[in-house]
């Protein structure tokens, strides 16, 4: 790809050759988007004297939280990564993210991603099923209207961000540069 075809917008092509380098980049800075995430979120909520006492900043790795937000992750980016690629390299990429992303209960994170599949794309209906989900880890059964919505709307921050990088990694700044304007970062 040459410097006009980034200037005028061609999309770069990411193939399965790629995957080796590319896949491990990805997921450490997806790994970071996570923390990132969770320590901002917490922060914030105890900053505003929420009831969320006992609740970590810190991820740990192979927890369910963790696991939940790799499925969140992986369903928002795997199909706009699949933009960037031949169809024969799609299911491939796929699997070798989720691999890669495996902490040792892969199945927690193919339910999760069953789960929020389920959603068919509505980014709405996701962050709020996302939402639902912490809630419920952080040992509450049904989360108030205001902190449903608070949280479904840090998991649209957090998808986002997961595609802009995605977007980086595979070259595409350009891509990067207008997801990330949706937030105004």
């Amino acid at each position: 790809m040459g410097i006009l075809d980034l200037l005028f917008g061609k999309r770069p092509e990411v193939s399965s050759s790629n995957f080796p380098v590319l896949i491990p980049k990805l997921s450490l800075e997806l790994e970071v988007i996570r923390e990132q995430f969770l320590f901002g979120w917490v922060t914030a909520l105890k900053g505003e004297d929420a009831p969320i006492s006992g609740i970590s900043p810190i991820l740990q790795k192979g927890s369910e939280l963790d696991a939940a937000l790799k499925a969140y992750q992986l369903t928002c980016i795997v199909g706009f990564a699949w933009n960037y690629m031949a169809f024969g390299d799609r299911l491939p990429f796929d699997e070798a993210l989720t691999q890669r992303l495996d902490d040792g209960d892969v199945n927690t994170i193919k339910s999760y991603r069953e789960h929020y599949l389920d959603c068919q794309g509505n980014i709405e209906l996701l962050s709020t099923s996302l939402a639902e989900d912490i809630y419920r880890m952080w040992g509450n059964p049904q989360p108030s209207f205001k902190f449903k919505r608070a949280l479904g709307n840090a998991a649209i921050t957090l998808g986002i961000i997961s595609q802009a990088t995605a977007a980086r990694t595979f070259g595409d700044i350009k891509a990067e540069r207008k997801l990330k304007s949706k937030l105004r970062i």
